[in-house]
């Protein structure tokens, strides 16, 4: 009786201790594996994987194409006319490691705050260049009948442009 009380409680924290040691990579994940927050291993294969429990801590990062929209920005191009530009750009991250150098604990949050701000910069340095007689050099007629103060149909101006 005695030998089972004791063997019961060994037995659980053992049971703890192997299910800690274990996670799982996902096909559309890579996975690095951090020891005091330094990268000690590289899981880019899906499947089961170990780690050393309560020491090491997993972090996982996306393998898919990820995409960043950035929002509505209005520029004013050459001839000061407003122009409200809407993009949006796709990244994978090909290197988690260097990935990690990089953006440091923040992650794909960090990572795209620095994305958002390098393209609006972009975006409306590039726009400022522009003119709008090279983005729509022919008017549509919806358009020049709107400059005339008229209106058209909404089928009208579907079919026409």
């Amino acid at each position: 009786m005695r030998k089972s009380t004791l063997l019961l409680p060994v037995l659980v924290v053992a049971a703890i201790a192997v299910l800690s040691a274990i996670f799982i990579v996902d096909e559309r994940e890579k996975a690095l594996v951090l020891r005091f927050g330094r990268v000690v291993d590289i899981k880019e294969t899906p499947g089961l994987a170990f780690k050393v429990p309560v020491i090491d801590n997993v972090v996982r990062y996306d393998d898919r194409i990820l995409s960043l929209e950035v929002g509505p920005l209005e520029v004013t191009p050459l001839d000061d006319r407003r122009l409200i530009v809407d993009a949006f750009s796709r990244y994978r991250i090909a290197n988690v490691d260097t990935f990690r150098q990089a953006v440091g604990a923040g992650g794909i949050g960090a990572a795209e705050s620095r994305l958002d701000k390098i393209m609006c910069s972009r975006i409306s340095h590039r726009a400022w260049w522009i003119s709008m007689t090279t983005i729509s050099p022919k008017p549509s007629p919806c358009a020049a009948t709107a400059a005339r103060g008229r209106r058209l149909p909404f089928t009208a101006c579907a079919t026409a442009a």
